[in-house]
């Protein structure tokens, strides 16, 4: 599986999360700035945290209960001939499904620019806004105010404006537009959408909130709103005066104010929801050994897109990570499956493979390495493999990576390479 499908996922299962905790926890309080506050650090999260690598955390007592590589040769080999596979058609229609939301939002953001040019500047009382002449309701976009002063009265007007502008003097553009592009790549997702949906309403409560604390009247501003419900459009990317869940809206002003009690419930839901969503970055082969002394024979199999798949450099390249039982007893064991099925120790194979350990031809028992020194393994077969080392990589390569822990050692198989060399 690509590692942009797993982001996604992870990406998509936090978001899935924080929706669900306001959904149903939130949803009904009238802390309409934390839950914006709640809002955007979803979302940031949401985006960030598969990034952080918290499963590195648990690094020091993961254990696999085995000490044996399972390389399914002639699988790996096939995964390399054949053409395109169906992750690949999933990431190509992903993609064009992303291209045609971008347009969509790039068509959004011309249709405002397009209205700016039509607009003036001009100033009612002590607001500065631009004057639109065409029929649309009401909206802010960042720093301006866009209305048409001819449709409505002095009262209205005023309204309008203490309305809108509290949505510019607290940036509510910047969380549409986040939510807005956040949506463009997670539009398979209903929940984003719903997720949207909700900051608009929120970022409205928000609103009508100040708009009733500077000394407006409730009633005559619940009245102006129904008036100024119009039948014209407005550009999906502003802050409207006119919202379309109005009732709602009107609802949550005279709604009785949610005890401080409730506060405990974002000093809850926040952890809960991280700790959530991290669990999608643990890996699953966190496992405590159930025994210190005994080994497992069940063997790790490393084939190409398999969970153990740390980078794909090239289409004909596969690393895996290899993690060993670190006892003292445990060897290092490298399996090949071949096409029959049949399973073979990698130094015993008629075809064996070129054995590389950091940076030198590796001619002894594999057997000999200590486990507990082995940091990655990668294989390179047909083209990669003989590029780099000519005809003895022409049955693959595999490239051993130890831990080196002082520079003495490094100098010294520096050395043996260059004698290596020479001969």
């Amino acid at each position: 599986m690509p590692e942009f499908i797993i982001y996604l996922a992870k990406v998509n299962a936090a978001l899935i999360l924080f929706y669900m905790g306001y959904y149903l926890l939130l949803r009904k309080l009238t802390f309409y700035t934390l839950n914006r506050a709640y809002f955007l650090f979803g979302l940031l999260f949401s985006i960030f945290y598969p990034f952080l690598g918290i499963h590195r955390l648990f690094s020091s007592t993961t254990y696999l209960q085995s000490s044996t590589v399972a390389i399914n040769w002639s699988e790996l080999a096939a995964d390399q001939s054949s053409g395109t596979g169906i992750w690949d058609w999933i990431a190509y229609a992903f993609w064009v499904i992303v291209f045609l939301f971008v347009i969509r939002f790039i068509i959004r953001l011309f249709s405002l620019w397009m209205i700016r040019r039509q607009s003036v500047p001009d100033r009612y009382a002590h607001y500065h806004y631009r004057k639109v002449l065409l029929p649309i309701d009401p909206f802010s976009f960042w720093k301006s105010i866009y209305v048409n002063p001819i449709l409505y009265t002095h009262n209205k007007l005023n309204d309008i404006f203490k309305h809108e502008q509290v949505h510019i003097d607290e940036l509510h553009t910047a969380d549409i537009l986040i939510a807005e592009l956040v949506c463009l790549f997670c539009w398979f997702n209903p929940f984003i959408w719903l997720m949207r949906r909700a900051i608009e309403e929120n970022l409205e409560f928000i609103t009508d909130r100040k708009v009733l604390r500077s000394g407006v009247d409730k009633q005559a501003y619940q009245y102006s709103l129904v008036q100024v419900m119009t039948q014209n459009s407005s550009p999906t990317l502003g802050a409207h005066f006119n919202f379309r869940t109005l009732k709602k809206r009107i609802v949550m002003m005279n709604k009785r104010q949610s005890s401080n009690l409730n506060l405990g419930k974002y000093l809850f839901i926040l952890p809960m929801m991280m700790l959530l969503a991290t669990v999608f970055t643990i890996s699953k082969a966190y496992e405590p050994p159930k025994s210190k002394t005994k080994i497992a024979s069940t063997p790790i199999t490393t084939t190409a897109g398999s969970p153990l798949a740390k980078e794909k450099a090239t289409k004909n390249e596969q690393t895996a990570i290899a993690s060993l039982d670190t006892t003292p007893k445990a060897k290092v064991r490298i399996e090949v499956k071949n096409k029959d099925g049949k399973k073979g120790d990698l130094t015993k194979t008629k075809k064996k493979p070129l054995i590389i350990v950091d940076g030198l031809r590796y001619d002894e028992n594999i057997n000999n390495l200590d486990p507990e020194s082995i940091e990655r393994i990668d294989i390179l077969k047909d083209e990669p493999a003989t590029s780099l080392y000519g005809e003895k990589g022409k049955n693959g390569v595999v490239l051993i990576t130890t831990k080196v822990r002082d520079e003495s050692i490094s100098d010294q198989k520096e050395t043996e390479k260059r004698a290596l060399e020479k001969k």
